[in-house]
C-alpha cells in the first residue's frame, strides 16, 4: 500500500491507528484503532460531527479506547498489518471517507 496516495489527514489518521495498536502490543490495525485515531484529533471533522449529532466525542473516544484495549495483543511482535475488516484503497482518501464505511472509492 502506498501511503503517499492518501491525503495528509488520512496518513495522520492511519499513523495514529498504528500508534494505538503499537502502544497496546497489538499486531493488527483494526477499524477500532482508526476510529480512536479520528476521535483523538481535536481540530478534525469527526469530533465536530459527533457533537453535531448530540453525542460527546470525549466519552465516545473513551468507550472506543476501552474497546481497543480489549482487542487481543501479540506482545513481542514488531510488524503490524491492516486487519481483515479494515480494507483501504490506495486512491486519495480523507478520514471522513475512511470512517463512512467500506474504505475509499476505487481509482
Amino acid at each position: 500500500m502506498r501511503l503517499d496516495k492518501f491525503t495528509v489527514k488520512a496518513q495522520e489518521s492511519l499513523e495514529g491507528a498504528q500508534k494505538a495498536a503499537q502502544e497496546r502490543g497489538q499486531q493488527s490495525i483494526e477499524p477500532e484503532h482508526l476510529l480512536l485515531s479520528l476521535l483523538s484529533q481535536d481540530e478534525a471533522i469527526i469530533p465536530s460531527l459527533v457533537r453535531k449529532i448530540g453525542a460527546d466525542p470525549e466519552r465516545l473516544r473513551q468507550d472506543v479506547d476501552r474497546a481497543v484495549s480489549a482487542l487481543p495483543n501479540g506482545r513481542g511482535i514488531h510488524q503490524r498489518w491492516i486487519g481483515g475488516t479494515l480494507c483501504l484503497s490506495t486512491a486519495e482518501c480523507s478520514p471522513d471517507i475512511l470512517l463512512a464505511g467500506g474504505g475509499c472509492p476505487k481509482g
